[in-house]
């Protein structure tokens, strides 16, 4: 899995959705799952 696309990609929805606890829950999430 390419990780910078992921996150381009996470990134996109977070900011058609404009969702900020959204993106804490997801950095969250991707650190404990490096």
């Amino acid at each position: 899995m390419n990780s910078k696309v992921s996150w381009g990609e996470i990134h996109q929805k977070l900011t058609e959705f404009d969702e900020l606890p959204n993106m804490l829950e997801l950095v969250s999430y991707f650190e404990m799952n490096q």
